[in-house]
């Protein structure tokens, strides 16, 4: 995820900020201490794939993996030096991804099925969400890996299937609908995909020189887990940004 200055990458349990044209020197580091105490004692143990809300917060997912107790899903919301601030409770019980739309505010996470979304209002002074509605995708692509919105409100997933295929598509979200406009792959990688972000390389002034193009999808290698890679994708079509 991106603020537009600074970086922010996740993983099972912790969070890093590094600057975004330093991305291999991190300026925060809770890379094992990200997940507050108390979920931790109640069995939240995966951070998915992270968003920011302007340039001011980070949301940050915390499930229960693999949940045999049916506990339900937390959004932290977090600021840019990944304190906490407030922790809330959807009423959904996985929660992979997490993606902020800027045009109308909502937040939304991978809904029941691949090709679903669940758009929440969340509320961080009484530290509650309501479920808005549903979004239904006009192809089924499994979110809980990566998502995330554009400034225009355009949706972008990124996902790989069991067999180790990466598949990146952009959709026109309107309320309920969601139509794909743009989608690269399946293309077949070996690592896991952890992150997708939709930064605008040209207009970042100080951009680093290894950071191309206008989508970026993060790879962990869940083997090596020190071994991160950035796949960058331009976009042909500015509509679909």
């Amino acid at each position: 995820a991106s603020d537009g200055n600074s970086l922010f990458f996740s993983w099972n349990l912790g969070l890093i900020r590094t600057a975004i044209d330093a991305p291999s020197v991190p300026l925060v580091d809770k890379s094992t201490s990200a997940i507050p105490d108390d979920l931790d004692e109640s069995g939240h143990n995966h951070i998915g794939d992270i968003d920011t809300i302007g340039d001011s917060f980070v949301l940050a997912p915390i499930e229960a993996w693999p949940n045999d107790d049916g506990v339900n899903a937390k959004v932290a919301l977090l600021d840019r030096n990944l304190n906490l601030v407030a922790c809330i409770p959807v009423a959904q019980k996985q929660a992979g991804a997490v993606a902020h739309n800027p045009q109308n505010g909502l937040v939304y996470l991978p809904g029941a099925s691949s090709s679903e979304l669940n758009a929440y209002k969340l509320n961080t002074i009484a530290r509650t969400s309501t479920l808005q509605y549903k979004v239904a995708l006009d192809e089924a692509i499994y979110t809980g890996d990566a998502m995330a919105f554009s400034e225009s409100g355009h949706f972008y997933a990124a996902s790989r299937s069991s067999s180790g295929h990466l598949t990146v598509a952009a959709y026109r979200v309107s309320g309920k609908n969601a139509q794909r406009v743009a989608k690269h792959g399946p293309t077949h990688i070996d690592t896991f995909v952890e992150g997708i972000e939709v930064i605008d390389a040209p207009a970042v002034p100080g951009m680093h020189p290894q950071i191309k193009g206008q989508i970026h999808v993060g790879l962990l290698d869940n083997i090596l887990l020190d071994k991160w890679t950035m796949m960058h994708f331009a976009v042909d079509a500015p509509e679909a940004l």
